[in-house]
């Protein structure tokens, strides 16, 4: 019997019953199509830069590139950047301290170090997108004032998003994820900053370390999943979503393989698709309850975002089975990563994380974390149907192995 209180979704929400689930267009075809749902221009090949010089010469003459600390030069992104710059006489600055989980203080801190560009480019995983997003934002005094909806261009400096991750699909989203660390949580904050121009280039994704192909395809596949479970669902996320998860299915065993065979370009390439899919899809729908639960696991225990994510997972889907409306639903992520039951994916998800999955939390933490979910407004009205203190707990229950 479940104890404590129950939270239900404010609103009445249609699922698609009919899914257009387009398999013949190419990779690139597809994703250029889908771009159109947002007001985000896509480039996507080799060699994007050289593609893209018509668009840097329209935005100006000074950039701002914003990055990790290695991963940008690491996959040759950033020098390929710099030549084309340079070759187009644009001045360029470099603000390389966006840490793993960006903090609004690193925000800050580009923003009073650099004057304002005429454009930025952005290059890496989240971190470093979702950094340069309210960096864009802040150079205009558009952060922190309580602005929500959707930025319009004047209200930001051009925002170029070049992913070397498969896994956020920042690169198609309007959201930006910082750590508050007087909140002691990751937030996402109100203002909504889609991309103006996104180079996706299979070949910076080429040189990832298997934790972090782990970490960010599974987070790839959670925002597919969580788009198709949850409340706002369309028929436009759905198909989007379906071919996220097809995608990762398809790829669970090279996924698995990774910790010890560097993965073809081909599969990359898919993950990239699924990655942006993804991206795509909680545009739409939006991310649900294990994105909430996981932020805790992230800013507290430092499990990797993509892990915390899955780690509670298979009890979140357990829950959606108990729904009339999303049993089907999970019949039908099941069939399409080749699973039988719950059970079985839930090994595999296990394998795939070897011990990114060790994850140890005591009771305070788990009824800590749990209430803290309780108050996410957001994140429960994502999900079509109600849900109680005590579903929480045995979600964190799971992803401690307890």
């Amino acid at each position: 019997m479940r104890s404590g209180p129950c939270y239900r979704p404010i609103g009445v929400f249609i699922f698609s019953t009919a899914i257009q689930f387009q398999k013949k267009k190419s990779n690139m075809e597809y994703l250029l199509k889908a771009f159109k749902t947002i007001p985000t221009k896509p480039i996507i090949g080799n060699n994007v830069f050289d593609l893209a010089r018509n668009d840097f010469t329209e935005f100006g003459s000074r950039a701002l590139i914003v990055t990790g600390k290695s991963s940008a030069k690491r996959c040759g992104a950033y020098d390929e950047l710099v030549a084309v710059l340079d070759s187009l006489s644009i001045t360029h600055s470099l603000f390389d301290r966006v840490e793993p989980n960006p903090t609004v203080e690193s925000v800050r801190a580009c923003v009073a170090e650099h004057t304002e560009p005429d454009f930025i480019v952005a290059i890496g995983g989240g971190s470093p997108i979702d950094a340069a997003k309210a960096i864009a934002i802040a150079f205009k005094g558009n952060l922190e004032t309580g602005l929500t909806g959707i930025i319009a261009p004047g209200q930001m400096v051009p925002l170029v998003a070049v992913p070397t991750t498969a896994g956020t699909g920042t690169e198609a989203t309007p959201y930006s994820v910082l750590t508050f660390h007087s909140l002691h949580n990751k937030v996402t904050i109100p203002e909504r900053v889609f991309p103006t121009l996104s180079l996706m280039d299979p070949r910076f994704f080429m040189t990832q370390p298997a934790h972090v192909t782990v970490s960010t395809v599974l987070d790839a596949f959670t925002h597919n999943l969580e788009g198709y479970m949850g409340a706002r669902a369309t028929p436009v996320s759905d198909e989007f979503a379906l071919r996220g998860i097809a995608l990762f299915g398809a790829t669970m065993g090279e996924l698995n393989a990774c910790w010890t065979h560097e993965p073809s370009p081909a599969t990359r390439a898919k993950w990239m698709e699924a990655s942006t899919l993804g991206g795509l899809t909680i545009s739409i729908a939006a991310t649900s309850l294990p994105h909430g639960m996981g932020y805790a696991l992230t800013y507290n225990n430092g499990v990797p975002h993509g892990v915390a994510n899955i780690a509670t997972t298979i009890p979140y889907l357990r829950l959606c089975q108990t729904l009339p409306a999303l049993a089907p639903r999970v019949a039908q992520v099941l069939e399409l990563v080749g699973c039988s039951s719950l059970e079985e994916f839930d090994a595999k998800i296990k394998a795939i994380c070897r011990e990114l999955l060790q994850i140890t939390l005591s009771a305070e933490q788990i009824e800590a974390y749990s209430e803290m979910v309780s108050q996410m407004k957001g994140k429960l009205a994502s999900h079509p149907g109600p849900t109680c203190v005590e579903d929480f707990r045995v979600c964190y229950k799971h992803a401690s192995n307890q």
